[in-house]
């Protein structure tokens, strides 16, 4: 409210019209200018120049104009105004309007109190009848979205003036939960104004954790922990039941989302969690669910930190509700989920990390909404190499581009070996150029970056059949010569871009053996990054199923795939405990799966390229001669490869009676995909055919299969021979 020329109406309007919704926008609090305070012991009219000469001159402007000084609370009619504050730390004042509204401020209002009390510094009669509008408009609204209250409120000659605090204050508080109403507040940050009723309001009308859904990824969490639970049945009630929903929350488990990861210079990675469950202590260990479902590595948490603005206050415990800072944890990025960590027994107890119980949202969600999916992460769908601009920067690139991909899941970094470049990949050019801004400017990191390419994707044709694939290797465990020998499956399955490539283990591997499991997992998926038969592209359509491991003497494992079936007696559980612990073992394992995944793709024929397909949302103002240029954007996106879904006609719906009289603003909107590889440049061009009228909205819509001449100029460009050998 400090900039020139702020104004409430015009911010509705607008929040009305860009953000439309089936809610009410309504102002809880409304602005107090300098030339609407009484100066004086009277309640005459005040002019604004007489005002403005009586006010502090930080207040005023140098041209005369006045400044925002204060608010009205219009749930309680409270008069909160700075304009005796000089510092941050000052308290405001605060008067209540009722005690100085007599006849003379409000006309035709016998019955008001009239009060002999001072009102200096209080609202002269302009700000009151503003005020008093306002707080009309918002009693209005509440009436029309709550019965009860509208009994109450059609039975006062004045409501604006009878209706108590507290009614008002239940009846906006149910509104606001039940997503009626969005309540508009004002302030200005620059001058500290307004800052501590806004967070009073959070307080008072905002629910607390345990109103509010849980996330379905924590949820899972709790399926798999449900062994511990009385009765099974109790999760799904409990995410309905707002007192089971409060008792499964005080569990014992400690149960955290991470929703931010940020570096400090001097105590490192800093992981920001909300705390669901449980009680965190620095020194506990804590496992990470997300990143690999049924291996739940521990980690120890070195301190815990309340995070107070700027400054980080060292905490000895942190409880349910609270959002604080953990040091120590390594391996954990944005959106994953933190739990506690299992023995080996209780490991054999819970269930699978992806439970099918939880699959209808319906059932579990009380108010009737979509599962409340916390981060919904696409794929990158484009990539470009970056290196240092001298071999002294490479290990801050490196540092550099690790602390990056940890705080944004949608960045994804991989070191190409062959080239010795890094390869980045995000969400789009502007992404890209945000990530390289930041490498330049706080990590101060000479880099370079070179052409944006467009992430193709390989995957098998729609019948293809599951493919096999087996190697094995050979090398030395802890001085003894051993060989290992692993089975893959390669089994296809439906597309989807939200959707990865899982890795199944048919016969497990015992639960203590978490290590070997991680490096397995961990290798099957880098090696599908890379073993495209085309282009050397990331595989997608698939899962990988682990059919058979085994491990033992030369001699005993023979080069031949069919006999690997019959080694049941060499699995790993045979192995002592200092060789299933060796470094050795894992790289020997890694490799092996490496190998083997590349045979199994090397068994499928006729694989075929994808491409980013993106969602289009195109919105043309209806104008008088402009509606013939609408042929020109659908020209633009047929010459793109783009398929039109659909053309419609639409309005905007009249949001005060101004829009009334000028009538509903009439817009064209264009729904398409098109690939990402024709879109270079589009909104440049949309900003140019609509004289920048237009509104653009893109999305991952999916992956398709590229057509077969495309797929010719494809693997021209990128200078692959038709056998797949590698680029030139």
């Amino acid at each position: 409210m400090d900039r020139p020329m702020a104004n409430v109406d015009l911010c509705l309007r607008s929040l009305s019209k860009q953000l439309p919704t089936k809610a009410h926008y309504i102002p809880i609090h409304w602005p107090v200018f300098s030339h609407s305070l009484n100066t004086d012991n009277t309640s005459s009219l005040i002019n604004a120049s007489n005002t403005s000469t009586s006010l502090s001159n930080k207040y005023i402007k140098k041209n005369g104009t006045s400044q925002f000084v204060g608010l009205v609370d219009l749930t309680t009619m409270q008069l909160k105004n700075w304009i005796s504050c000089n510092g941050p730390d000052d308290v405001y004042t605060s008067s209540d309007l009722f005690e100085g509204i007599n006849t003379a401020t409000v006309s035709h209002c016998s019955h008001l109190p009239k009060s002999k009390s001072s009102i200096e510094n209080t609202l002269n009669p302009i700000g009151i009848r503003e005020a008093l509008s306002a707080r009309m408009q918002l009693l209005s609204t509440l009436a029309d979205v709550d019965e009860d209250f509208a009994d109450k409120f059609l039975q006062l000659d004045r409501p604006d003036l009878l209706v108590t605090s507290d009614i008002v204050h239940k009846s906006l508080k149910k509104a606001i939960l039940s997503f009626q109403v969005i309540p508009v507040l004002v302030g200005s940050s620059r001058n500290n104004i307004g800052i501590q009723p806004i967070l009073d309001f959070i307080v008072d009308y905002l629910p607390d954790p345990s109103h509010s859904n849980i996330p379905i990824s924590i949820l899972k969490v709790y399926k798999s922990l449900k062994s511990t639970l009385p009765n099974p049945s109790d999760l799904l009630k409990a995410s309905r039941d707002l007192d089971n929903r409060r008792s499964i929350l005080s569990s014992n488990f400690p149960i955290m989302l991470v929703f931010r990861i940020c570096f400090d210079p001097h105590r490192g990675p800093l992981t920001l969690v909300r705390i669901y469950s449980g009680v965190i202590t620095p020194g506990s260990q804590i496992a990470n669910w997300s990143r690999y479902k049924d291996i739940h590595l521990p980690e120890k948490i070195l301190n815990v930190f309340q995070l107070n603005g700027d400054s980080l206050e060292v905490v000895n415990s942190a409880g349910p509700g609270s959002i604080i800072a953990l040091s120590g944890l390594q391996s954990t990025y944005t959106g994953d989920v933190l739990g506690p960590v299992l023995n080996s027994t209780k490991s054999r107890q819970v269930e699978n990390f992806n439970g099918t119980e939880l699959n209808d949202t319906e059932e579990i969600f009380d108010n009737g909404s979509e599962s409340p999916s916390v981060f919904q992460v696409s794929e990158p769908v484009v990539y470009a190499a970056v290196e240092p601009g001298s071999r002294s920067e490479i290990n801050t690139l490196e540092h550099a581009l690790n602390c990056m991909q940890r705080e944004d899941p949608s960045f994804h970094v991989k070191f190409d070996e062959e080239t010795g470049q890094w390869i980045i990949s995000g969400m789009g050019d502007l992404h890209l150029d945000v990530v390289l801004s930041r490498l330049k400017r706080e990590y101060k990191v000479n880099v370079r970056m070179g052409p944006l390419l467009v992430a193709y994707k390989e995957c098998p044709p729609q019948d293809a059949s599951s493919s096999s694939g087996w190697s094995f290797v050979v090398g030395y465990i802890n001085g003894s010569e051993k060989a290992v020998a692993i089975g893959v499956i390669l089994q296809p399955k439906t597309i989807h871009p939200l959707h990865k490539p899982q890795v199944i283990f048919d016969r497990l591997v015992d639960h203590n053996i978490v290590r070997v499991r991680h490096a397995i997992t961990e290798a099957c998926l880098s090696a599908l990054e890379v073993s495209g038969p085309i282009l050397r592209s990331p595989i997608i359509g698939v899962d990988i199923h682990i059919s058979n491991i085994v491990c033992g003497r030369v001699e005993q494992i023979s080069n031949d795939s069919g006999c690997i079936n019959g080694l049941g007696d060499l699995t790993l559980d045979k192995l002592s405990n200092a060789q299933l612990s060796s470094p050795s073992l894992l790289a020997l394992l890694k490799t092996c799966c490496i190998s083997s995944v590349k045979n199994a793709v090397a068994k499928i024929p006729n694989w075929h390229i994808m491409e980013p397909m993106m969602e289009i949302e195109l919105q043309l103002p209806s104008l008088k001669g402009y509606d013939s240029e609408l042929s020109a954007f659908l020209c633009d996106l047929t010459n793109r490869r783009a398929e039109i879904i659909s053309v419609d006609n639409a309005e905007t719906s009249a949001n005060s009676e101004d829009d009334s009289r000028m009538g509903a603003e009439k817009y064209h909107r264009i729904r398409a995909i098109a690939p990402l590889s024709e879109l270079a440049n589009y909104s440049a061009t949309i900003r140019r055919l609509s004289s920048g009228r237009a509104e653009l909205s893109l999305r991952l819509a999916n992956y398709y299969p590229v057509s077969s001449e495309h797929q010719a100029k494809l693997l021209d460009q990128f200078r692959f021979s038709r056998s797949g050998s590698t680029m030139h």
